[in-house]
């Protein structure tokens, strides 16, 4: 039993960087970190719960084109095995992340296109416009879950924290950028001294 001090959270409201702690294996593994972020929103009684069923599954379907682009992603060489593995995460963390906010979104358009509506004087009827709207949902989910592009972006985000890591250690000595190639064989290349007979 909750007490008054006690709140429920809400799998939505957990950010997606929290929820997603290891690279899912399978799609059914990542809709199961979408599915409770989808949810009909039974407060906005202004956008009915099926128009509502109607975004999570266009997200759901576009990500399931995807999938197998997340799959095929290979190792960075220029990476170590640990951070290819955070790369990976971190790609999963935004598939979550925009997926919900363009949910998030659309049920929002949805709201105002259907606020105030005089259907008397509108230009295109609900259902038209209910029905571009799904289509720029579609849209803006596969630009939005662009592998390759999330994967460049999440390969500098690691890059990133890895300067930052390293900031802190002191460089190996080396060589001035101005030493010229003959000053490194005069160094180099001393005549070895004449011992005496």
């Amino acid at each position: 039993m909750h007490t008054s001090v006690d709140k429920v959270v809400h799998p939505r409201d957990i950010p997606a960087d929290r929820a997603v702690t290891e690279t899912p294996t399978s799609l059914e593994e990542i809709y199961t970190l979408l599915l409770a972020r989808l949810q009909p929103l039974k407060e906005v009684t202004e956008v009915a719960v099926e128009e509502q069923k109607n975004f999570a599954n266009i997200i759901l379907g576009e990500l399931a084109v995807k999938w197998g682009d997340f799959q095929m992603q290979i190792s960075d060489p220029f990476l170590s095995s640990h951070e290819n593995q955070e790369v990976l995460r971190l790609v999963a963390v935004e598939i979550v992340r925009r997926s919900q906010n363009l949910f998030m979104s659309a049920v929002s358009n949805a709201v105002k296109l259907l606020e105030g509506v005089d259907t008397e004087s509108q230009l295109f009827s609900v259902a038209a416009n209910m029905s571009r709207l799904r289509a720029q949902l579609t849209w803006n989910i596969s630009e939005a879950l662009s592998i390759q592009r999330l994967r460049s972006e999440m390969i500098e985000r690691v890059k990133g924290m890895r300067v930052k890591t390293t900031d802190s250690v002191k460089p190996r000595a080396k060589f001035s950028n101005d030493t010229s190639l003959k000053e490194l064989a005069k160094i180099t290349l001393k005549p070895v001294a004449k011992f005496k007979r």
